[in-house]
């Protein structure tokens, strides 16, 4: 039983080194998967990540950049959409991969 959410912390932390062990590659799916066990997935979303994830999407989807210059888009925000976008391209390749596996 978790007394709090660092309790929690404490177990996602454990299933991440354990997944890492398993496939380093795939530790956002098991890390997904796991939590359902422990934990309300709204205690873990952060609301300030989740809603530059939407700023991602919308940017990529309609091509249009979050500000409207370089010089004028925060740094933070720029990274945050450089990590999105490797995580984004990292599983589109383990999906490709697994497709390919499993024909």
């Amino acid at each position: 039983m978790f007394r709090n959410i660092n309790d929690v912390y404490l177990e996602l932390t454990e299933c991440y080194d354990n997944g890492l062990a398993v496939d380093e590659n795939k530790i956002g799916e098991i890390l997904y998967t796991e939590h359902f066990f422990f934990c309300n997935t709204s205690e873990l979303l952060n609301k300030e990540a989740q809603m530059t994830i939407k700023k991602y999407n919308y940017c990529k989807t309609f091509n249009c950049p979050p500000y409207p210059s370089l010089d004028d888009t925060p740094a933070k925000l720029f990274e945050d959409f450089m990590i999105i976008e490797k995580e984004y391209n990292n599983n589109k390749q383990n999906l490709i991969k697994d497709k390919d596996g499993s024909q």
